[in-house]
């Protein structure tokens, strides 16, 4: 199983989550409330992945220098910056209020619509620029010196060995 196919498996089961609650009914907060709960874990851990490994291992292996791998990684950050603040949003709205429905609807739509473009345009990408692994054990070096942030060995660990 490669990198890609752990994205794709981890999609899956977060838009599972979000149909799921999706589909209750008002009155049943409290089963709303744990889907929403386990989905944003769910959210948080693809994000951290793509946000602290992929985005920045495919920014710096982009040769191009045209800025088009760029736009879209930027394109893909503000997408996840996106659906945190519609998860905060939906965490906020009481599970039996109307508006709770129309706003995970929203949250679905923008999560699919992610997936779909990740598929689309990123994996394709990351596929072509190739695997990152010298440029995470840069990364590990550089943040030991406290010029980058530190990820946790196991992201790190992850992202390298599942690439391909």
């Amino acid at each position: 199983m490669n990198l890609f196919d752990v994205l794709e498996r981890d999609h899956r089961a977060l838009l599972d989550l979000l149909r799921r609650a999706g589909r209750t009914s008002a009155r049943a907060p409290a089963a709303r409330s744990e889907l929403l709960a386990k989905a944003r874990l769910s959210f948080d851990d693809l994000a951290e992945v793509k946000e602290t490994e992929l985005l920045p291992a495919l920014r710096s292996q982009d040769c191009a220098g045209d800025g088009s791998v760029e736009w879209r990684l930027v394109g893909s950050a503000d997408e996840l910056a996106q659906a945190r603040r519609m998860f905060d949003e939906l965490r906020d709205t009481d599970p039996s209020d109307r508006r709770w429905m129309v706003r995970m609807s929203l949250l679905q739509e923008h999560v699919e619509r992610h997936v779909a473009t990740d598929r689309r345009e990123l994996y394709p990408l990351a596929k072509r620029l190739g695997p990152p692994e010298l440029k995470l054990e840069r990364r590990g070096r550089a943040a030991s010196d406290g010029l980058l942030p530190v990820v946790t060995r196991a992201v790190r660990n992850r992202v390298a060995s599942l690439w391909f």
